[in-house]
């Protein structure tokens, strides 16, 4: 059995940390479905304005084995935090160590409810951590 390493989350705060790490966030980003929709250019820009917020998942090598990127949702009755996307190595892994951590962080954060959209097939595994289907996406690409 692989022995994968140990990851600490961080929170990509400042333009340091999001310059320091992005050389390997990039490629990440580029190889996810996301990148249709948000260019990893994109989301570096929206992180830099405090729109997007990043959590790097880093080994103690200083590695970044996966990225989360996120957004939120004001509102007066149910600020929610959005889980635009995941990518990396080992996310399943990575999610199940960090997942009450980070749910922690965003009620901490004010958020009530935890937001994502995820392909069918995954479904089953985010509603192991918690999420249940509430609504379909449909979409009429032009």
């Amino acid at each position: 059995m692989e022995v994968l390493p140990k990851t600490k989350p961080v929170l990509l705060s400042t333009q340091v940390q999001l310059h320091t790490y992005w050389p390997q966030i990039e490629p990440l980003l580029a190889n996810s479905p996301i990148a249709v929709e948000f260019p990893p250019a994109e989301i570096l820009n929206n992180a830099l304005r405090g729109q997007m917020f990043l959590f790097a998942f880093v080994t103690e090598q200083d590695d970044v084995e996966m990225v989360m990127v996120l957004t939120a949702t004001p509102s007066v009755t149910l600020p929610t935090v959005n889980i635009v996307t995941v990518a990396g190595k080992n996310l399943k892994q990575i999610v199940a160590d960090h997942w009450e951590n980070f749910k922690g962080w965003c009620a901490m954060t004010g958020a009530r409810a935890i937001d994502a959209y995820v392909p069918d097939r995954l479904e089953g595994f985010v509603g192991n951590l918690g999420l249940k289907r509430e609504t379909v996406h449909v979409r009429l690409g032009l």
